[in-house]
C-alpha cells in the first residue's frame, strides 16, 4: 500500500512539473511573438511615419500611445524621448512629460551600472539634467497624472530624493 501512494507521489510530482515547464515554455514563446510583432511594426516605416505625422502635426494621444507601446515592446523605448518632448512642449500632454522625466530617470541603469532595477533617483544625475527632469516631473503632476504626483512625493523642493523612502 505504501509502495502504491509513494508511485502515485512521484507519478504526479513528474505530472505537474513537465506541465509547468510546458506552460513556460507557452508563455516564453508568446513573449518572443509579441516582441517579434513589435519589431515588425516598428521596422515599418510607413506605420511608424503615419503615427509619428498623427503626433507632431495633430498631438493625438493614441497614436502617442501607439508609438510608445511600439518602440518600449520593441525594446526601443529609449529611442521615444524626442517624441515625448514634442508632445509635452507642442501639446501639454501630462503622459508625455511624465515620459520625459521616466527616461531621465531611467538612465540610472546606465550611470550605476544596475541592469537589474531602475531606481527612481535623479541624484546620481548631473544637476542640469536633474532640474530638467524634474521640471518635468512637476508639470506632469501638476497636469493631475497620478504617477507624477506619487514620484513627486519622493523629492524634496530641490529635486533631492528625500532620504525616508
Amino acid at each position: 500500500m505504501k509502495m502504491k501512494i509513494s508511485i502515485l507521489i512521484i507519478l504526479s510530482l513528474f505530472f505537474f512539473s513537465c506541465k509547468d515547464n510546458r506552460e513556460k515554455k507557452i508563455i516564453l514563446k508568446n513573449e518572443s511573438s509579441t516582441l517579434s510583432l513589435y519589431l515588425d511594426y516598428f521596422n515599418d516605416k510607413n506605420k511608424v511615419d503615419s503615427l509619428m505625422d498623427k503626433i507632431v502635426n495633430k498631438g493625438d494621444t493614441i497614436a502617442y500611445r501607439d508609438l510608445s507601446m511600439i518602440y518600449a515592446l520593441s525594446g526601443h523605448r529609449s529611442d521615444y524621448l524626442r517624441v515625448s518632448l514634442i508632445m509635452a512642449n507642442k501639446y501639454q500632454y501630462a503622459q508625455a512629460y511624465y515620459d520625459v522625466y521616466n527616461d531621465f530617470y531611467r538612465t540610472n541603469n546606465y550611470i550605476i551600472g544596475n541592469k537589474e532595477e531602475t531606481i527612481e533617483d535623479l541624484n546620481v544625475l548631473d544637476k542640469e539634467t536633474r532640474n530638467l527632469a524634474f521640471k518635468y516631473l512637476e508639470k506632469a503632476a501638476s497636469k493631475g497624472h497620478t504617477k507624477a504626483r506619487k514620484s513627486l512625493l519622493l523629492y524634496n523642493s530641490n529635486g533631492e530624493l528625500l532620504k525616508n523612502n
